[in-house]
């Protein structure tokens, strides 16, 4: 008895054996290419191939095979996008043992709103904005027989491709450092400056323009958020660089007056690609003549080298007599901030130089870090120290060559490959960033606290 039981115990596993085991006649591969984008049309581009699926016909003993595609979109573990059980698109033919990719113009009526079922999302708000919300998820797409009709016959696995989807930081305001005060000049030059956050794609900056828009601010001591959701810009205008300089050709600006200013990242085709619509925070300065006089020098023994890939560190000598107060003749003063400048030296295809990219540094340091660097590529960069407000002449221009990316061995040893430092941490992190630790490049997507 004990021995019939066993036996049908084991006949009756088995029998479920096929059922963990499925082998179809189809395999299914998606593969999505970064940066990923908040719009489903952006994937069913022509000859952009942001997403390929790679299907192909295993069993050798068919001639050809015809298929239709099932996607099904899921966000932080939800399916919330789903192919309409009723679409029936043209079917996909298959060779026996021949990869077939399919991307741009033929997944376009897969990607369309009408031919997909909204579960647990809002058409309404998709429909209104064409964009996906943020968070993480995950795009599957199964196969199925094109000739049966009546009910659904899977013939391939279900291939998923996993990504994160977050719109770019607005970019984040450098010079003049907020709060501080710009004296009264007769030929007045102020150079505002902000750093671009959306670095992650390789045509970000030509793709994006920025608004900078300045405003007083009465009575002096008003919430600057308050001003520009309330008044009016005495200054608006558009650019591609990042940043602008403030001479004779623009209004001229009152003694006295406290301003307001901020700046507007802006997708040129019209998307919504940014947090926060693109806008800044907002920050202040005084345009004031009771700022002394100072006369202000350049910056002594700047150098800089590459350090790695994508690495370069700058060095500089701290002067404690760089600055002097003409109103009463005060000298021994040294910078209280520095601004360091770099960029590519290669022109960009339109025959234009790169915009300059800018960090801060205190009057305390004397030392750079960047990060995000290109491989195998000539940069040149500056810097000029500043003291209250008042910035100083550029120093010369300083080049450096990052070296070429280090092929990777199988089985050359970890400890030869960089490693990662966390003695000391890192100015700043922003997404966008490409960092290396053990021989890996790490992009930076998301920045949170725990």
């Amino acid at each position: 008895m004990q021995k019939s039981g066993l036996v049908l115990f084991f006949l009756w596993v088995l029998a479920l054996l096929p059922l963990h085991a499925q082998v179809y006649p189809v395999q299914v591969t998606p593969q999505l290419v970064p940066p990923y984008s908040v719009y489903l049309a952006d994937y069913a581009q022509p000859e952009v191939d942001k997403l390929r699926l790679i299907l192909l016909l295993k069993d050798l003993t068919q001639a050809s095979y015809q298929v239709r595609l099932s996607l099904s979109l899921e966000r932080n573990g939800k399916v919330i996008l789903a192919t309409r059980a009723g679409f029936n698109p043209p079917p996909l033919d298959l060779l026996p043992g021949i990869p077939t990719l399919i991307s741009g113009a033929d997944l376009a009526p897969y990607l369309e709103s009408r031919n997909l079922d909204f579960v647990g999302y809002s058409r309404e708000e998709y429909e209104r904005t064409r964009a996906l919300p943020e968070g993480a998820y995950k795009l599957c797409v199964t196969a199925y027989d094109y000739r049966i009709r009546s009910r659904p016959v899977q013939v391939s696995n279900t291939g998923c491709a996993f990504y994160y989807l977050a719109k770019s930081e607005p970019p984040l305001l450098n010079t003049p450092v907020c709060g501080t005060k710009i004296p009264v000049r007769d030929i007045p030059q102020i150079v505002f400056s902000w750093l671009p956050r959306n670095t992650a794609s390789p045509n970000s900056s030509q793709e994006t323009e920025y608004e900078f828009s300045l405003y007083e601010s009465r009575p002096a001591n008003r919430n600057p958020n308050d001003v520009v959701l309330s008044t009016r810009p005495v200054f608006e205008t558009r650019t591609e660089q990042p940043q602008l300089v403030y001479g004779l050709a623009e209004p001229m600006l009152l003694e006295g007056i406290t301003y307001v200013w901020r700046v507007r990242a802006i997708d040129k085709s019209g998307k919504d690609a940014f947090r926060n619509q693109g806008y800044s925070e907002v920050c202040t300065f005084v345009y004031d003549k009771a700022v002394p006089d100072i006369i202000v020098g350049k910056v002594n023994n700047f150098s800089a080298e590459a350090t790695g890939e994508r690495k370069a560190k700058m060095n500089w000598s701290a002067d404690s007599s760089a600055t002097q107060t003409v109103a009463t003749q005060r000298a021994g003063q040294g910078f209280d901030a520095y601004t360091i400048e770099y960029r590519k030296t290669s022109l960009k295809p339109d025959g234009s130089k790169w915009a300059w990219f800018s960090i801060n540094k205190a009057g305390t340091e004397t030392e750079a870090l960047v990060l995000d660097l290109e491989p195998a590529t000539e940069y040149e960069t500056r810097m000029s120290g500043s003291r209250e407000g008042v910035n100083g002449a550029y120093s010369e221009l300083v080049t450096f060559t990052t070296p070429a990316p280090k092929p990777v061995v199988c089985g050359e040893a970890a400890q030869e490959f960089v490693q990662a430092d966390a003695s000391k941490p890192l100015d700043v992190l922003l997404p966008g960033m490409v960092l290396q630790a053990r021989g890996l490049e790490l992009s930076v997507t998301e920045v949170g606290v725990n």
